[in-house]
């Protein structure tokens, strides 16, 4: 049944993941003269994805004030229709500062609880059974594909219905959904010592000190990573929300087909999630994100190179799926990062602090690469947008060589961590 329970609970991926439908219309409404081009959309998007990577910092709290997960995930989907309603009457009014505040913030808020929720549950029951990116791929699939469907379901939708209407069904249909797995949830067994050696982590088997806000922020790798994580998803955000209007700006592509390049860019991304989530159980992490910026460097910049020579969309097309697979994959894995870094004793804390440069990442992609399409010559803009993107995943392929797992020996003695800028002297603590 978990595969399935996990189907339901990720319905709220389709209008996040899926956010690309929704961008032009909001533009049709907050900036008619400017709809391909246009700030509100960009600006709506990636306000959802930097609340949603804040938002993470209040699990915790959340969780303790509403008295466990059950009791939570209740009142996130409770809210979750007046959130779309008030999105629906900010557009009705045309009140742009109740779409942020109404909608995008709190919808924001949601879907990071959400997401933690979600996580923290099927990474459990990876590491109780030793198969952590498995768990981690089913629902990343899962992710691609609600993304996949809304991108191409929406537009039709809105043709008929218009936007007001969309976000009222869109709020009643994720509210339903995701409260029947609340039939079916079982919690998973605390992860123990031999759990941790099966999941990756090769450190002792005594219990190990819980992590504090405070100790994460002491340990380089956290901001290591979090550098690696923000200068990592920033592109293929930028792509994700802003794909719709990319291709019709820049290729003059109608809104069926910009639907059918969005479905195929989100469909790219699920099948990755799960294929790499498979192989990161008999794989190490590292190689495999090495890869993942490497492929990306590539496909950047051979996307930047032949923009300014393409005559039609399909070649741009495979190296945005290319990007985005890419992009996806070390994105799903950011969970099983967190197991081998930390334990699975000890991700949730730093998973938490480190889902806030995924917000960063979420607002600063499309907001830069719509000011690319707002340029008088967007090709040679939007080239120039690929060539920065392709040197932020260079500086992440180095980024991530650095990355160490927590030494507890250390962090039990109130040591420093060790830290080099070379991995000449290689240790247990590098190979993850």
């Amino acid at each position: 049944m978990l595969p399935w329970q996990s189907l339901l609970m990720t319905c709220y991926a389709a209008p996040m993941y899926g956010f690309n439908a929704l961008i032009l219309p909001i533009n049709n409404v907050f900036s008619p003269g400017n709809v391909n081009d246009g700030w509100p959309g960009a600006i709506i998007g990636g306000t959802v994805l930097l609340t949603a990577g804040f938002g993470g910092l209040l699990h915790h709290w959340l969780l303790s004030l509403s008295g466990g997960r059950r009791r939570l995930i209740v009142i996130l989907n409770v809210l979750i229709p007046f959130i779309f309603g008030l999105g629906a009457t900010a557009c009705h009014l045309q009140w742009f500062w109740l779409l942020i505040l109404g909608f995008a913030v709190p919808a924001g808020l949601v879907f990071a609880n959400l997401f933690m929720l979600c996580t923290v549950y099927l990474v459990g029951w990876g590491t109780t059974v030793g198969r952590v990116g498995f768990s981690t791929g089913v629902y990343g699939i899962y992710f691609g594909i609600w993304g996949a469907v809304y991108s191409v379901v929406a537009p039709i939708g809105l043709a008929s219905l218009g936007l007001l209407w969309i976000l009222v069904i869109t709020g009643i249909s994720l509210a339903g959904i995701q409260l029947l797995p609340l039939l079916l949830m079982k919690d998973p067994p605390p992860a123990s010592g031999s759990l941790a050696a099966s999941s990756g982590d090769r450190g002792s088997d005594h219990k190990r000190p819980s992590l504090t806000y405070r100790d994460v922020l002491k340990i380089p790798s956290f901001w290591i990573y979090a550098l690696f994580f923000f200068l990592f998803l920033a592109p293929g955000f930028g792509f994700k929300i802003i794909v719709t209007a990319l291709t019709a700006q820049v290729f003059h592509v109608g809104q069926a087909t910009g639907a059918i390049i969005a479905a195929s860019f989100l469909i790219s991304y699920g099948i990755s999630r799960l294929g790499f989530g498979i192989l990161s159980d008999k794989l190490r992490i590292k190689p495999m994100y090495l890869l993942f910026s490497a492929v990306q460097v590539v496909a950047l910049l051979s996307s930047a190179i032949l923009l300014p020579h393409l005559n039609g969309v399909v070649l741009f097309t495979i190296l945005l799926c290319i990007t985005g697979a890419m992009f996806a994959a070390g994105k799903c894995l950011w969970s099983v990062v967190m197991v081998r870094i930390y334990g699975p004793e000890n991700f949730k804390t730093p998973m938490a602090m480190t889902q806030a440069f995924y917000g960063l990442a979420g607002f600063a992609g499309p907001i830069t690469l719509t000011w690319a399409l707002r340029s008088q010559d967007v090709v040679l803009s939007t080239t120039y947008w690929l060539y920065a993107a392709a040197a932020a995943l260079f500086i992440c392929i180095v980024l991530f060589h650095m990355l160490r797992r927590v030494d507890y020996t250390k962090l039990e003695h109130h040591e420093k961590q060790g830290f080099q800028w070379t991995l000449k002297s290689r240790n247990e603590f590098d190979r993850f």
